[in-house]
């Protein structure tokens, strides 16, 4: 099935990014310029690596007649994994969405498109070990996956 839903990887990035930096310009008034952008990539990295993992399980799931747009394929994942209810998936924050799928994140590679996006300001902030973590070895054997 072709993707149904185009994902604009330079356009999610840069949106997330500022996002983390006016949040961390907000509660942080008091780092380093370094130091705001270490939390900044740190806060605005796991979200773009959901949002991608998000997508390529859209490429899978999705079906003319339900794309699965945004969030609705991550929801759709952890309902299927804990048997939550569709109210329990929704009301996830991004950061309990990451915790709930960690095994699955941390098997992600990003797509070379989502790579270009964030490699840049990654690198820059000498932060690269987001973008080279590769697959866990953690996980390397467990057979209950969802995807």
């Amino acid at each position: 099935m072709p993707n149904l839903i185009q994902m604009d990887y330079p356009s999610v990035w840069d949106d997330l990014l500022k996002e983390s930096q006016r949040w961390v310009s907000e509660e942080y008034p008091a780092l380093d310029s370094q130091q705001a952008a270490e939390k900044a990539l740190g806060d605005c990295f796991p979200r773009f690596l959901l949002a991608c993992f998000g997508q390529e399980v859209r490429q899978t799931r999705a079906a003319p007649w339900t794309p699965l747009a945004g969030r609705r394929v991550l929801e759709l994942l952890v309902m299927e994994k804990y048997n939550w209810t569709p109210d329990t998936a929704r009301a996830l924050s991004d950061t309990d969405m990451i915790l709930a799928l960690h095994k699955e994140l941390s098997r992600f590679k990003l797509p070379d498109e989502a790579l270009d996006a964030c490699r840049l300001d990654i690198t820059t902030a000498g932060l690269e070990g987001f973008i080279e973590h590769g697959q866990s070895q953690f996980f390397k054997d467990d057979a209950d996956d969802v995807v």
